[in-house]
């Protein structure tokens, strides 16, 4: 046979073609080859390929462990990798070929997580989203919190032999390897922690106190005079109510008297010497009293008090003098602080502080035009606690932070750091340390230690300059929203990014919150911290008074606006401080009403529900929607005499009005108290200058008085209801008036005559007539606006009777003054503008004051008062009724009561009067017709009740007599007139009835005839006035009153009409007599029982029967009076002969010469606008845990917070303050003790568990805590459980809080007790306000739910380790960091960057993101690069509809190019510059499409040593090499890496077991050859399937039939992806559908193209008569189906090969059974009957035994695992009863000073002896101590140590499979591989040739 040579040039396989087909240089399969050539040649060797060595000894990777990530550094040559183990997790370094733990986390002792918390065998999951820069590490596994090492500082911390946990290594605050502090997850997650308690203000005012000086009067020497300037005074000071004492130097004003400071004071002084305490030994203060001080004199006013006497003292308010160096003037700051960590990070900001404020008393007048209660007197502010009990060890600087309020600018007051230089001054004399600072020779005062700033945990300001601002996004930046887990990580942009990651959390049912507003100070206590030195736990809270008797009442203090509507929301925050949206709904929200105004409201608010299992802590935010208002003051009002009046205001406040707009008066004129009615007016107009009828002076111009009243004309008098009247002109002016024509002004005139006055009447017309004066001069006409009104009867003392003869019957006393109106721009105009609204009764009482008022009559009444001797109601006399003087119920008796004088006279005196009489019935109201009168009376009579209480209110019966006029029997009828003593014309009884039903009917039935002062009733007109005033609101006073009382009408006013004598029901009755009679008339009308029928009738009808009784409701009693209506004694004044007046007044306003009032009223503007619908909420708490721990107790209850129940009055024992004064420990997770300084009251004995106990705070606000009831259970308080020592008492509480009430110190106005709440800076219009506090805008009502964002990515912040920006932790949601790829494309799997851009490869697709850029596209549709500001700009997709399925690990990079598989469409692709390219279709696509599918995890890896992409299946265990030389794919390799492997140089790196192997090693580390083919210790022999053909042309058959031809018919396939000609164009071509030959019947079904040409095998159907088939029929040999007697045998999945006849025996059971035979030849023999066991579990089981014979030994059962505490040795079967101990931990180390014998795992506590440590040091040593830096000599080697002498036998060659490197003697036993392939290279002649094989 010739010899066939083959060249492999191609060097790649080819399993995609008929192997027929093999094309020259390729080869069918490969097995750890490589294929080499010589350049330019086309002759080359296959090569078997080198192995790998391991990198690392064992002792640090526990066995069984896997490598789940691995990263090379190449700026630094070298790698990392993790390792993952159930017990210890691993991240290792090999650099420069030694291998070194970075971290080492071991299974920690409580059982919790490991920190590295790798993804654990069972999930088969990797990392590979891991990048390194700089130091720093970051990975993500899409399982876990995403995670960051500093890997110097890690390395530092973890012990090189790997056996310890890692410890935390913070340089900058001196923690080492020493402070044995562990690594622990807030360690290492990108997310970093930040402070959840706010800063503790210790703020220093300008000290404002009101307090006694207890001595005796400093001010005065020993002779009584005043101290002189420059003299020294001792003083006491006591009751601080704005700070707490003095310091030296301070100047402060004194003032005893009247006024107010500082305008106003009495003393000025200066602090000299502080003398306070010092223990009863200081000179000058023997008794040790607090607050006593020198004081020196510097000014002293001569008027200053001089009362003696020893112990005298005197009550001073004082006030500091305001100094230069105020801090923050004008502003409102807030104070936060962040934390910066050691890598760089910062942190979010603390919640912010509340504006750092505080008001003093209320000054707000129309002068200053500001509120001095509400300016500065900051002058000193210290912030403490910015390092709380909870902050991380890693912290290494604090910033502290600062905010005006109304800005979005956060400034950086300082930084803090542990290092800085000491500048706090802390301690005290029993400390015993010596400061030089303090060397007054006077006193003997001790220094103090001085510590830095971080120590004393407090930072002192020491003035208002900021250093610098923070970027304006960390305002917008309330958490970081790093994902909680994520898939893919890549650094971008000097940015990190995530995606496909997850975000939010479940909160399956929706957080209710229940909240409402309560007092803030109960028991009006202010709480107030005080400090007593520098340490930020040593402030004690002390109550100050801040009631309505005290001296800070009208100070402002913290306070909800009234007159706003409140929501209240709740948000949730993970452990790290993520944080939900704000959850809130209807049950949260409440009015604070205007009448609360003044009550110093705070917000209480608790959840209702559950808090979500994952929640660690919660925040209180508030939705309060108004805008800005304004305070304005107000000093003087305007009349403006139509309604309206106007309000004068300071020129400087006009921008806070506006027209149409709302003014709401908070407080009155002259008074501190609130006006609670709304009060609520509109703006009507504003005038920027009086009005000129404002600035109109009337002007008297002249009057008559008294005796020259004749100035009035008796020919036009004054009379009633009448405008005009004449004054005679030469009386006028010999009065001493001008001439009134000569007058231009618009004149007026008034009555008066002595305490009355009418109201003004405006002049309209005055015309002067000649010689009609009394002495024959002129006379004044004058016409008046309006009639003379009735109120102003008193004119005529006689009225109605107006003239006797010729003379005028007018008052003697009557004087009439008549006015000028003049315009005047008097000087309380300027500098004011004026505001028009509508009056009313709220004006009229809180702002036009005694002072500014006069009464003016519009109505009067004279009333008597009418009593019956006899009373049922009222009898003071005593009188009985069978005196017969009891009642009045006569008319006679009722003719004499209305007339005093004479009854006869026809005039009406008492009409009047306050009714105390009798009535012998009432009316119906409602009665207005009908037949019987009768049924209108409603009940038996009474009595008046005159003045009288009923249910504590005060009434007044009056009533009003001789209603209309005489009805008689006999007036006009229907049918003519009837005379009572004529018979003209004869009546019978039924006529006489029914004229007289007719006319009663009529006149006694219409309400006309029962209603006052009403038009229609024309006879009692003239009471209009008086009647119209008798309603709810009207005022009255009574003439002559000396008091002034002044009364109103507090009610409806009840009416009832009266009968007094005469009832319908006695008409009838009569009527019925004289019906007895037969109606018998008599001689002239005199018939007995007519006569009384008519006498009855007319008294029924007569006026003196009828009266309207009024009851006013007053609001006080009228006899407080000094008139005293109602009362009788002795000398009663008032009775039936001696009337009283009456005067229905209104309030008449004068302005003209008032001085500006010093307490204003004050107005409040209407919120302009609102925000109503947005959800806009304000931070108004700090972060409260759900639970409280040992971590967090601090947080919520501090140390010194004040304990009260269950309102927050109750004190907790009489008379004292109780107080935390310890977190004592826990019972458990479900109780804390708490200690107190004070035993519970006994009358808290009985304690109800469901009424919390309050813990207030030191900035007011409280949480609370229920009572435990195991506690209660046991033992009543006070007495649980017991004193444990002097003065600690101890009690239990639960720690789940969640639920429990929270007071929130919130507020967002200052409330001054009158009324008046302001939120800026002296009230002034460009001031700046309290702000609400920082935003959060995200809310939702509805389920919130953990979010998966698979095509999401989301970016953080820059990173610059040039500048030190790391800013990597910051993922600002505002900032706009996400991005959300075309879902079409799949989950993001993979992130790479590559040249400045972000490759995405999801699913199904790949995805180029510009990085700092963005496309525009042109009109062809490419795109056009623009250079933005986006962090991730346009998404651009690879053609080619290809993804990474969900294999990232399979991606793996060199250069430019990337490859990676897409197992879902079973292809491997690169990625390059031109695009994708499907690699797998270069003769492996069938392969690929095998194998990819079976697998779970496709690793790729990069071998720069060979250029080979290496495709590790690793579930079929192979690996598969492609070469981009030759294009294709070289080899199939037998190692299987964990991870993807990788390159450092030009070395490639693999995994297995969780170690690290280098490969291509030829000499390993100890200098022996490493054996070829051999991974992991592993070998596996080279191998090459080659098709040895010359020519690939000539076809090669098999016994089978092949048909080809040319262009095939080709139908598009459009169904599966991955079969058929998916995408090519359907072409028309040749095809067959049946096929015969002389054997067999057949079709080709399709064909296929190959190599240009196009063909099938040819598939065969047969119908077989027996299975006994005919394998040289073509329908066996190649793919087909046969049917054999119906039955249908399928045989495409097979190619059949030549059946070869083997012989052998066929029988199972026989003993020389062949498997493997086809033919039986009758061979088999048995052998019968062997005995034996035959329990294949049995450890003597015979396979060869044909009956059991009872001898199985079964094996021992036990725990077969070493590792277990109860393994046992002798078992040989595992019944799972393994116990694997938890471990222990301790110190392992045998040479430790604290060893620990029983601990098997060591926690890294261990403390080694001092000096030297003694060992072997010899790793190649038998007993090589790690620990040991001193050989003492004691190494020993077993019998293959070094000793070189020693015979070592084996093998000696390199080349060898079993080659021994410590052998120094060959022995012959070298073995090599069998299948060493070598073809000639002719270039190199010492190459061996093997001859090919022949096939």
């Amino acid at each position: 046979m010739p010899e066939i040579k083959n060249t492999f040039m191609a060097g790649k396989m080819n399993k995609d073609v008929d192997e027929r087909l093999v094309p020259k240089g390729e080869y069918r399969d490969a097995m750890n080859i490589q294929v080499t050539t010589s350049e330019g040649s086309d002759v080359g060797t296959v090569q078997n390929i080198l192995g790998n060595m391991a990198l690392t000894n064992n002792f640090i990777i526990p066995f069984a462990s896997r490598v789940v990530a691995a990263i090379a550094d190449e700026k630094n040559d070298c790698f990392y990798w993790f390792v993952q183990h159930h017990i210890k997790n691993v991240i290792l370094k090999y650099q420069g070929g030694n291998v070194t733990p970075i971290v080492v986390d071991l299974f920690p002792q409580d059982s919790s997580k490991m920190i590295l918390n790798f993804p654990n065998f069972l999930s088969k999951k990797l990392i590979t989203g891991v990048n390194i820069i700089d130091d720093l590490l970051f990975w993500s596994d899409g399982m876990s919190e995403p995670k960051k090492i500093n890997i110097k500082l890690c390395q530092q911390g973890t012990d090189i032999s790997g056996s310890y946990h890692t410890k935390l290594i913070v340089p900058k605050n001196n923690i080492t390897l020493a402070s044995n502090i562990l690594l622990n997850h807030d360690h290492i997650t990108v997310l970093k922690k930040y402070p959840l308690t706010p800063l503790i203000l210790d703020p220093t005012y300008t000290k404002t106190i009101s307090s006694e000086i207890i001595s005796q009067n400093p001010f005065i020497d020993i002779n009584g005079d005043l101290v002189s300037v420059g003299d020294v005074v001792i003083a006491d000071f006591d009751n601080f109510s704005n700070g707490s004492g003095y310091s030296l130097n301070d100047e402060i004003l004194l003032l005893n008297g009247s006024g107010q400071l500082p305008t106003t004071f009495d003393v000025k002084v200066k602090v000299t010497v502080d003398i306070s305490g010092g223990g009863g030994n200081t000179p000058g203060n023997p008794s040790g009293y607090a607050n006593v001080y020198l004081l020196e004199v510097i000014s002293i006013s001569p008027s200053t008090t001089t009362l003696t006497g020893p112990g005298r003292g005197l009550m001073y308010t004082a006030q500091n003098v305001l100094e230069e160096n105020l801090m923050f003037e004008r502003k409102l700051p807030r104070f936060s602080y962040r934390w910066k960590y050691q890598d760089g990070e910062y942190s979010t900001f603390a919640p912010f502080t509340a504006v750092t404020f505080r008001p003093g008393k209320f000054s707000y007048d129309s002068k200053s035009s500001f509120n001095k209660g509400m300016d500065r007197y900051l002058v000193g502010l210290k912030l403490r606690k910015f390092i709380p009990e909870n902050t991380p060890q890693d912290v290494v600087q604090v910033d502290i932070l600062y905010k005006e309020t109304n800005s979005t600018t956060i400034y950086i007051v300082d930084t803090i750091k542990p290092n800085d230089r000491p500048s706090v001054s802390i301690g005290n004399a029993e400390e015993g340390y010596v400061s030089e600072n303090f060397n007054n020779p006077n006193f003997n005062l001790f220094g103090t230690h001085v510590l830095n700033n971080w120590d004393a945990n407090v930072y002192e300001l020491e003035s208002d300059v900021v250093y610098s601002a923070v970027p304006e996004n960390q305002l917008l930046r309330p958490w970081d929203n790093v994902p909680r887990m994520a898939q893919s990580q890549e650094m971008s942009a000097n940015r990190i990014i995530y995606g496909n990651y997850t975000q939010n959390f479940d909160i399956s049912e929706k957080p209710v919150v229940e909240s409402k507003y309560i007092t803030r100070y109960p028991d009006n206590l202010r709480y107030e911290p005080t400090f007593s030195n520098n340490f930020t736990d040593t402030y004690t809270l002390n109550p100050l008074d801040i009631s309505p008797s005290s001296d800070l009442y009208l100070y402002g203090q913290k306070s909800l606006k009234s007159m706003r509507d409140y929501q209240v929301g709740i948000t949730f925050l993970d452990k790290y401080g993520r944080e939900t949206p704000v959850f809130s709904d209807a049950r949260s929200t409440f009015k604070i009403k205007k009448k609360h105004g003044v009550g110093k409201t705070a917000i209480q608010a608790r959840l209702v529900n559950s808090a979500p299992y994952w929640a660690e802590y919660f925040k209180f935010y508030v939705k309060e929607t108004s805008n800005e208002y304004y305070n304005l003051a107000m000093d003087r009002v305007y009349d403006a005499k139509d309604g309206h009046y106007w309000l004068s205001f300071p020129s400087s406040e006009i921008n806070k009005v506006e027209k149409d707009s709302y003014l709401i008066l908070k407080k009155g004129l002259d008074t501190n108290a609130l006006v609670k009615e709304e009060a609520k007016y509109k703006v009507i107009d504003i005038n920027t200058s009086a009005p000129d009828y404002v600035k109109t002076k009337i002007l008297n111009c002249g009057s008559s008085n008294g005796a020259e009243t004749p100035t009035l004309t008796s020919t036009s008098p004054i009379v009633i209801n009448q405008r005009f009247f004449e004054i005679d002109e030469d009386t006028w002016v010999d009065g001493g008036n001008a001439k009134l024509d000569e007058i231009k002004e618009k004149l007026s005139l008034d009555f008066v005559a002595g305490s009355l006055s009418s109201k003004k009447y405006n002049i309209v017309s005055l015309d002067a007539i000649d010689n009609a004066g009394v002495d024959g001069g002129r006379v004044y006409k004058i016409v008046l606006d309006r009639p003379v009104e009735i109120a102003d009867k008193w004119i005529y003392p006689n009225y109605p009777t107006t003239l006797d003869g010729s003379a005028p019957d007018t008052d003697p006393a009557l004087s009439v003054n008549i006015y000028k109106k003049e315009i005047e721009n008097r000087p309380e105009f300027d500098g004011k503008f004026f505001v028009k609204v509508y009056g009313d009764s709220t004006i009229n009482e809180f702002l036009l004051t005694s002072s500014n008022l006069e009464q003016e009559v519009i109505a009067r009444m004279d009333a008597y008062l009418l009593l019956d001797g006899f009373n049922s109601v009222y009898n003071p006399l005593g009188v009985t009724e069978t005196t017969g003087y009891g009642k009045s119920n006569t008319s006679e008796k009722w003719d004499s009561n209305f007339d005093v004088t004479n009854p006869e006279d026809g005039v009406n005196d008492r009409i009047w009067f306050v009714d105390l009489a009798f009535y012998s019935g009432s009316f119906d109201l409602s009665f207005d017709s009908g037949d019987d009168l009768s049924s209108g009376e409603i009940d038996a009579g009474g009595w008046g009740r005159g003045i009288h209480q009923n249910a504590g209110k005060w009434y007044i019966d009056i009533s009003y007599g001789q209603i209309y006029k005489d009805i008689h029997y006999g007036q006009t009828t229907a049918t003519g007139t009837h005379s009572s003593s004529g018979n003209s014309v004869p009546w019978d009884g039924e006529g006489e009835d029914k004229t007289i039903n007719s006319n009663l009917i009529d006149l006694l039935s219409l309400d006309k005839n029962w209603q006052i002062g009403h038009p229609s009733n024309q006879f009692d007109i003239s009471q209009s006035a008086v009647v119209s005033k008798l309603h709810d609101g009207s005022e009255f006073r009574f003439a002559g009153d000396t008091s002034g009382e002044i009364f109103t009408i507090d009610g409806d006013v009840q009416v009832f009409r009266r009968f007094n004598h005469t009832l319908w029901v006695n008409v009838l009755q009569k009527y019925s007599d004289w019906e007895d009679e037969d109606f018998d008339l008599g001689d002239n009308w005199l018939q007995n029982e007519y006569v009384l029928y008519k006498n009855t009738i007319n008294r029924y009808g007569q006026a003196n029967n009828r009266r309207v009784t009024y009851r006013i409701p007053l609001d006080k009693n009228p006899n407080l009076s000094s008139i005293k209506p109602q009362e009788f004694n002795s000398g009663y004044a008032y009775d039936a002969n001696t009337p009283f007046g009456i005067e229905f007044t209104e309030q008449k306003y004068n302005t003209e010469d008032k001085l500006v009032s010093f307490n204003p009223a004050i107005w409040e503007t209407e919120p302009r606008n609102t925000s109503e619908g947005l959800d806009i909420y304000h931070e108004a708490s700090q972060a409260y845990p759900v639970r409280i721990t040992p971590k967090n107790s601090e947080m919520y209850i501090p140390v010194n917070s004040v304990v009260t129940r269950p309102n927050g009055t109750d004190a907790m024992y009489p008379g004292v303050i109780t107080k935390v004064t310890k977190v004592a420990g826990f019972n458990g997770q479900a109780e804390i003790s708490l200690q107190f300084n004070h035993e519970i009251s006994l009358a808290l004995t009985n304690v109800n568990p469901n009424v919390p106990f309050r813990f207030t705070t030191h900035d007011g606000s409280f949480v609370t805590l229920y009572i435990s009831p195991n506690v209660l259970a046991s033992q009543p308080l006070p007495n649980f459980p017991g004193q444990g020592a002097s003065g600690i008492y101890t009690y239990e509480f639960t720690t789940s809080v969640a639920t429990n009430p929270v007071g929130l110190n919130w507020f967002n106005c200052f409330s001054f007790g009158n009324g008046v709440e302001s939120n800026r800076i002296r009230d002034d219009f460009n001031q700046i306000t309290i702000d609400k506090g920082p935003i959060v805008s995200s809310t939702t009502d509805s389920i919130y739910e953990m979010e998966k964002r698979p095509n999401g990515l989301i970016f953080s912040g820059i990173y610059n380790s040039t500048t030190g920006v790391n800013n990597l932790n910051q993922f600002i949601m505002s900032d706009g960091i996400t991005k959300d790829l075309n879902p079409y494309y799949g989950s993001i799997q993979k992130l790479f960057s590559r040249n400045n851009d972000l490759l995405a490869f999801c699913e199904d697709k790949v995805v180029r993101i510009l990085a700092n850029k963005d496309a525009m596209f042109n009109a062809d549709g490419s795109p056009q690069l623009l250079s933005t500001n986006k962090v991730l700009g346009q998404a651009l997709p690879f053609a080619g509809e290809y993804g990474i399925s969900k294999n990232p690990e399979s991606l793996a990079a060199d250069a430019y190019r990337m490859y990676f598989t897409d197992k879902s469409r079973s292809a491997v692709l690169r990625l390059s510059m031109d695009g994708i390219t499907v690699i797998s279709d270069y003769g492996m696509s069938d392969w690929f499409s095998d194998n990819l599918k079976n697998n779970s995890k496709i690793i790729g890896s990069y071998d720069k040593d060979k250029n080979n992409y290496n495709v590790t299946l690793f579930d079929s265990e192979t690996t598969v090499s492609f070469d981009d030389s030759v294009n294709g794919w070289s080899s199939f390799k037998s190692f299987v890496t964990e991870y993807g492997a990788l390159s450092l140089g030009s070395d490639y790196y693999t995994f297995s077991i969780g170690a690290g192997y280098k490969h291509h090693v030829e000499i390993d580390i100890q200098g022996n050859t490493t054996p070829r083919n051999t991974f992991y210790g592993v070998y596996t022999p080279s191998s090459v399937n080659a098709v040895l053909n010359e020519q690939p042309g000539s076809i090669k058959s098999f016994k089978t039939l092949n048909y080809e031809g040319s262009q095939s018919y080709v139908n598009k396939e459009t169904t599966d992806v991955r079969t058929g000609f998916y995408n090519l164009i359907k072409k028309d071509g040749w095809s067959t559908e049946y096929i015969s030959t002389n054997k067999q019947k057949g079709n080709v079904s399709e064909f296929i193209e190959k190599e240009g040409k196009w063909f099938n095998y040819i598939k065969g159907i047969d119908v077989a008569e027996s299975l006994n088939l005919k394998t040289d029929e073509f329908s066996f040999q190649g793919l087909g189906k046969t049917q054999v007697n119906g039955v249908s045998i399928d045989t495409s999945l097979y190619i059949t090969p030549p059946v070869q006849q083997i012989n052998g025996c066929m029988d199972p059971t026989a003993t020389n059974y062949n498997p493997l035979a086809n033919q039986d030849d009758g061979s088999c023999s048995y052998i019968q009957n062997i005995p034996g066991c035959t329990d294949p579990n049995a450890n003597n089981y015979s396979p060869l035994a044909t009956y059991d014979d009872g001898s199985c030994l079964i094996g021992i059962s036990g725990c077969t695992d070493p590792r277990a505490s109860n393994y046992d040795p002798n078992a040989t079967v595992d019944d799972n009863s393994c116990y694997l101990a938890p471990p222990v931990y301790g110190c392992t180390n045998p040479n430790a000073t604290n060893y620990d014998s029983s601990a098997t795992v060591d926690d890294g506590s261990c403390t080694l002896p001092q000096g030297p440590i003694y060992g072997c040091t010899d790793p190649l040593a038998d007993n090589y101590f790690p620990g040991a830096d001193t050989d003492d000599g004691s190494c020993t080697y077993g019998p293959t140590g070094p000793d070189p002498t020693a015979d070592v036998l084996g093998c000696t060659d390199p080349l060898a499979l079993n080659y021994n490197s410590a052998a120094n003697i060959d022995d012959a036993s070298c073995t090599y591989a069998p299948n060493s392939l070598t073809i000639n290279d002719t270039n190199d002649p010492d190459t061996n040739v093997i001859p090919p094989p022949n096939n």
